[in-house]
């Protein structure tokens, strides 16, 4: 349940990113989103978990995918794995944040 809440989230953000793309050219604006743009997950299995020190998992494959559609270089995807609880509570702390 909480990761399809996350899962709502990112596209919600990503929707709401995109429609503020019309100041610079399209792919530097795409671009420009995505690096500012810090994903914050939890070790939930199979949706989200480390293997091999590397952050991998259904959620993850999906923003990925989303990603390459969007044009977007792989390298501009911030994802970090937290505790539940501390996902939540920087959600909660820090402006900018849905």
């Amino acid at each position: 349940m909480r990761n399809l809440l996350f899962l709502l989230f990112y596209f919600s953000f990503i929707e709401t990113s995109l429609a503020q793309v019309n100041t610079l050219p399209v792919k530097a604006s795409i671009n420009h989103i995505a690096s500012s743009i810090n994903w914050m997950t939890e070790d939930y299995p199979p949706y989200n978990y480390i293997e091999s020190g590397e952050i991998k998992g259904i959620s993850v494959t999906l923003i990925k995918k989303i990603y390459s559609n969007l044009d977007i270089q792989p390298e501009l995807l911030n994802l970090t794995l937290y505790p539940w609880a501390r996902a939540y509570k920087t959600l909660q702390q820090f402006n900018q944040t849905q």
